[in-house]
């Protein structure tokens, strides 16, 4: 199953309907931040993440355009995660 495809509410539900543990790990793979939003994460500046990006120890975008930039949610939780093995520069 898809993004796309996922079941929709009737209308008259009142309860929403829980996603199951694939879905949830579908929908964190497929999510995709800013570079303010991957900086946030590690209390950094935009400067530092996209400095530390280009020089290929962060994590590369994983869209690219001329101005814009978008990094996967699971690559950058596993940075900052692992950050105590990375030597600040």
């Amino acid at each position: 199953m898809d993004l796309y495809t996922l079941p929709l509410k009737t209308l008259d539900s009142s309860e929403p309907t829980p996603l199951s543990a694939a879905q949830r790990q579908e929908l964190l793979e497929a999510s995709l931040l800013t570079a303010e939003q991957c900086a946030s994460i590690g209390q950094v500046s935009v400067s530092w993440w996209s400095r530390e990006s280009l020089a290929g120890r962060a994590p590369a975008p994983a869209v690219r355009k001329r101005k814009f930039a978008r990094w996967r949610f699971v690559d950058v939780l596993e940075f900052w995660k692992n950050i105590h093995t990375y030597e600040i520069g």
